[in-house]
């Protein structure tokens, strides 16, 4: 973490850029009165989050929504599902279209195991009879038979809106240090190894250049591991940024 999330946004760093994060929660009757209608909450509690990245001088890339809620009523959901895409319609992200998941996890009364069941993606066809349609089906597919007289239960219900982005270019994801692999590293440091101690190198893993050649033994450190190429052994950074080891007579 390169910056604590302060009034704004943390600062993480990545491979080659900077990533930005931002977590806010919205709590009824703090952040919105109880009588608001559900798009206009969903609008809101992403709408905070992008303002955070906009401060921050970031574009936003991916977004994660957590929600409980003690209402029953379908159509809320429904209206919360529209609030979330209207903002994300509205942010100019580069998006190929978005679609909805439903899904529900339930059960009959009295029972302790539940199955999880997806619905149809349009709002306009959901509704008591679908969803107990749809439990029918997937509970028949599962156990073979179904249980006549006995009520079903909806314990959770989980709703994705994906964004559907263009084809990721994987080499954009690769280095654009313009360090020489001499100047990505940190110190020399003695280590254990195969029974006796040696020297390594150290190096700034995430600064390494496209087509990097580090002979272990060496250390390549970054914020979430470090890597130890072994003696006999080589590391060489390909044009997507992965680091692929081999033994140094391949």
């Amino acid at each position: 973490v390169l910056v604590g999330s302060g009034d704004d946004a943390a600062v993480i760093k990545s491979q080659n850029k900077n990533l930005v994060h931002s977590l806010d929660i919205s709590k009824i009757n703090t952040h919105f009165p109880k009588d608001s209608m559900p798009e206009d909450i969903a609008y809101r509690s992403i709408a905070v989050a992008l303002s955070d990245l906009a401060a921050m001088g970031a574009y936003p890339s991916f977004i994660s929504i957590g929600l409980t809620s003690h209402s029953t009523d379908l159509d809320w959901y429904k209206k919360f599902t529209i609030g979330i895409e209207n903002i994300l319609n509205e942010s100019k992200n580069s998006l190929d279209g978005l679609s909805r998941v439903f899904e529900l996890d339930m059960l009959y009364v009295g029972q302790t195991h539940s199955i999880c069941v997806p619905l149809s993606v349009n709002l306009q066809t959901l509704s008591k009879e679908t969803i107990k349609n749809a439990f029918d089906k997937i509970y028949l597919e599962t156990y073979g038979r179904l249980l006549p007289g006995i009520n079903v239960r909806v314990i959770n219900l989980r709703i994705a809106v994906i964004g559907n982005r263009p084809k990721l270019d994987l080499s954009s994801m690769a280095s654009i240090s313009s360090k020489s692999v001499e100047e990505c590293q940190i110190e020399t440091r003695l280590i254990w190894c195969d029974g006796a101690q040696v020297s390594a190198k150290v190096y700034e893993r995430l600064d390494l250049p496209i087509g990097g050649k580090i002979v272990g033994p060496a250390l390549l450190e970054q914020p979430d591991t470090t890597i130890f190429i072994e003696p006999n052994m080589y590391g060489e950074v390909d044009h997507i940024g992965n680091l692929l080891i081999r033994w140094c007579e391949e």
